[in-house]
């Protein structure tokens, strides 16, 4: 018997009320697994599995307990009336009340898979009130992760063998790119009843994905490049219909990874032997490449910003960012120490056309909207995103990127749905004060557009099986 591994209280009650007497215990595990197995072989029955805290509640006699206890997966044996009043210390200590973290009994979590510490939400005169960095702060708090449960609008983290619950009034979705963008994150959330300032999980997972996106834009009559799309194993085994589709376009193209963001991956290509060697390259982004036609030839790239306020979408400025490549690249866009330089236009919110106007600088970087483009051009650009934006059924801070030619024809190119920084600089100071005004719209509707939808009916009842 290893009595370090057996709570004192729980051997005190082994020894009142004798070696073969039955009680619940708490056993905590090295190794979960392991010790699952453990307990099927000797037919313990598992009463409830606790994998959060890696323990599991079971009925054992004094006997098994301390034999359990020379176990090398076994961390603690523990009773359930010692384990519960911890948990009960523990809310107290940890003062788990959702009003604690904000002053206002509103939790609203930023989640985000990036490096960033959100210095533009945080920083200076816009810092949000109550703001708790979990970043810099979890080792300090002791939480070794964070977890969801379907249908619980509860995030949960633990530390040792307490779990702390911190009810989520709603989720600040900030992670651009990857999961957080392609609606695989808005689905879990709304698994577990949480609003979201993003969505919807399907408008999202389109506009993650250049080919299928260009699938929805043409339905919807909006000019797209003239475009064609392989795969790696079309690649493999049907080249010839590519260089088939590639002649029709002609070069230069440029190749786009079906499903990544941020200009990775993206190259022009400007003959055929390079295009074998860069689609190699682009298939180990992506299983499906999107090639374009590349308009190089004084070509502009413009973005215009979108975000649903008391049901009414609201288009912002439009912006002509700066570009040393060819095409916007991921440096341009992230690694770029000068932002924009020159007029800035702002919205005229009665006919949706962009004017002169002052600027302010913004928290660390200066931050301003270009735009030269003709009245004519920059309303058709609006009407166009007003059109994707409600269409797909977005709402939250959206970017949408559009590329004209020599002519200033517009295409539209492609759908940022949670884009760096949330694309504040397109509202703040043109349409918000502040940082802290821009936030507060996006989560009173998100909460609007999840209430919303928990008003649908979504079962019916019918004896049918």
């Amino acid at each position: 018997m290893n009595k370090q591994k057996i709570d004192p209280a729980l051997l005190t009650v082994v020894k009142v009320l004798g070696w073969q007497k039955k009680m619940d215990c708490i056993v905590k595990a090295f190794d979960y697994e392991r010790l699952k197995n453990i307990f099927l072989h000797r037919k313990i029955e598992i009463l409830n599995e606790y994998l959060f805290i890696k323990s599991f509640q079971v009925r054992l006699s004094g006997q098994e307990i301390f034999s359990l206890s020379n176990l090398s997966q076994v961390s603690k044996i523990y009773s359930v009336s010692v384990a519960s009043a911890m948990m009960n210390v523990a809310k107290k200590i940890l003062n788990v009340t959702s009003s604690s973290l904000t002053g206002k009994g509103v939790t609203v979590a930023f989640i985000d898979t990036g490096l960033s510490r959100h210095v533009d939400f945080v920083a200076g005169k816009n810092r949000i009130k109550m703001f708790k960095d979990f970043y810099n702060n979890y080792k300090a708090n002791g939480f070794k992760s964070a977890y969801l449960k379907i249908g619980n609008n509860n995030l949960f983290v633990k530390t040792g063998m307490l779990e702390k619950k911190i009810e989520v009034s709603c989720a600040l979705n900030c992670c651009h790119g990857g999961k957080g963008e392609n609606g695989s994150l808005i689905a879990l959330l709304e698994s577990c009843n949480i609003p979201v300032s993003s969505g919807s999980a399907l408008g999202l997972g389109v506009c993650m994905d250049k080919v299928m996106s260009k699938y929805i834009f043409k339905s919807l009559k909006v000019p797209v490049i003239q475009s064609f799309s392989f795969t790696k194993e079309e690649f493999k085994e049907d080249r010839e219909q590519i260089l088939k589709n590639l002649k029709k376009l002609d070069f230069p193209v440029i190749l786009k990874p079906s499903t990544l963001g941020s200009s990775i991956g993206i190259e022009v290509v400007k003959n055929m032997g390079d295009f074998e060697k860069q689609a190699l390259v682009a298939l180990e982004f992506d299983n499906t490449i999107l090639v374009e036609k590349a308009i190089l030839d004084d070509m502009k790239e413009c973005n215009v910003a979108c975000l649903k306020v008391d049901g009414k979408t609201v288009v912002s400025g439009i912006d002509m960012p700066k570009r040393r490549d060819e095409i916007l690249s991921f440096n341009d866009k992230y690694n770029s120490k000068g932002y924009f330089k020159g007029s800035c236009k702002k919205l005229d919110r009665k006919n949706c056309l962009a004017k002169d106007s002052k600027t302010s600088k913004l928290n660390i970087e200066e931050k301003k909207l270009i735009s030269t483009l003709p009245d004519k051009v920059a309303k058709q650009i609006i009407e166009i995103s007003k059109k994707v934006y409600e269409k797909l059924m977005l709402f939250g801070p959206v970017r949408i990127d559009f590329i004209l030619d020599k002519k200033n024809k517009v295409f539209l190119n492609e759908i940022n749905t949670v884009p760096g920084s949330l694309a504040y600089y397109f509202f703040v100071p043109y349409i918000y004060k502040g940082v802290d005004k821009f936030i507060e719209a996006i989560l009173d509707n998100a909460i609007i557009e999840f209430n919303s939808k928990v008003k649908v009916k979504k079962e019916y009842i019918t004896n049918l099986i």
